[in-house]
Parts: structure tokens; C-alpha cells; sequence
């Protein structure tokens, strides 16, 4: 099954890598939204955490804000599968906030780096657009349950910007082995 589903979903990515970056954007997110999201899982999964979060929201607020999570979920997706076409984006977009100016500086002097964040928007435009401005970011990954997806989707999230290492004993002993060697790293915590 897991290799059926592999090749179902690489089918869609092929074909929406034909299209113009923004209706490729806008179709994958809705498919995810509408047909992979509840089949896979994650829109019911969204709507049980907002529900523990937040269990004063309205049936019809989490039911929406889970639907946008699996829409940005194959927004994110597809923008990654095109790595060029999101290096090109994100060289304009700019480094910014109270920790960008010492991030830079630490990075200039060589001082080792680890920067936390969670997923919001494409978790990798950060790293993309930090690489743009010369500093690469290795990062961790878990990997997929579907270790034929996984694969390729490893192969993709290198190719957006430097090492990354699965969440496993022998990935975090890479992590740290790359951030001894002042290989400036990135977790995502959430």
C-alpha cells in the first residue's frame, strides 16, 4: 500500500511541477485540503489537537482552521518540491526580527548556531532565505511512516538548503557532529 501511495503522490507532484508556480500553489493546497488531507489523516488529526487546545472554539472555527492546515500543508509541499522556484522567492524575502542581526553577527564570527523555531508557513523558506544570504542551515527531520515517500522528500528537503538528519539516535549524533564542525543547525519544535 505504502508504495502505491508513494507513486499516487508522486504522480500529482510531477504533474503540478508542469504547471505556473502560482496555480500549482493554489492546486496542490487544494487537493491536499480536500482529498489527500482527510484521507491521510491530517485534517481529522488538526481537528482533535485544536479541539484539546482550545476546546471553547467552535465546532465550525477548528473544522476551518484544520481545513487551512492541510491546505498549507500541500502549499508547503509542492513549494519545496521545486526548490529553485523557492530559492528564487526567497532571496527577496528579508531576514528580520530582534535575534536576525545577531544571528548574522554569531554566524560572521563563526560562533556555533542552533536556531529553534516550530512549523508555520513553509518551515523551509527560513532556511532557503538564510542560504540566499550565505548562511546554510542543516536541520532535523522526522522521517515519514512511508519510507518510499520518505526517500525522495529527504532528497528534497536537502536540496533546499544543507544537511538534514533524521530524528533517530544516529541522525541527532550527525546534528551534533555538523554543529562541532560550526555547521549552523535548526530545530523545529513543535
Amino acid at each position: 500500500m505504502d508504495r502505491l501511495v508513494d507513486l499516487l503522490i508522486r504522480g500529482l507532484i510531477r504533474l503540478a511541477l508542469m504547471l505556473p508556480y502560482p496555480t500549482r500553489i493554489r492546486l496542490f493546497g487544494a487537493i491536499t485540503q480536500h482529498v489527500i488531507g482527510p484521507i491521510a489523516g491530517y485534517t481529522s488529526r488538526s481537528r482533535a489537537n485544536l479541539a484539546m487546545i482550545n476546546p471553547d472554539w467552535s465546532r465550525f472555527k477548528r473544522e476551518r482552521i484544520a481545513a487551512e492546515v492541510s491546505h498549507n500543508t500541500g502549499r508547503v509541499l509542492i513549494e519545496n518540491y521545486a526548490p529553485a522556484d523557492l530559492a528564487k522567492r526567497a532571496r527577496t524575502f528579508p531576514i528580520v526580527g530582534p535575534g536576525a542581526q545577531a544571528l548574522i553577527e554569531a554566524h560572521q564570527g563563526g560562533r556555533r548556531i542552533i536556531a529553534v523555531s516550530a512549523h508555520f508557513g513553509n518551515y523551509e523558506a527560513a532556511r532557503a532565505a538564510l542560504s540566499c544570504q550565505g548562511v546554510t542551515f542543516g536541520g532535523v527531520y522526522r522521517p515519514m511512516r512511508n519510507r518510499y515517500f520518505n526517500d525522495h522528500y529527504v532528497d528534497t528537503i536537502r536540496s533546499v538548503a544543507g544537511p538534514v538528519y533524521p530524528s533517530t539516535p544516529a541522525g541527532m549524533t550527525g546534528f551534533v557532529k555538523q554543529l562541532l564542525k560550526g555547521v549552523p543547525m535548526m530545530l523545529l519544535n513543535d
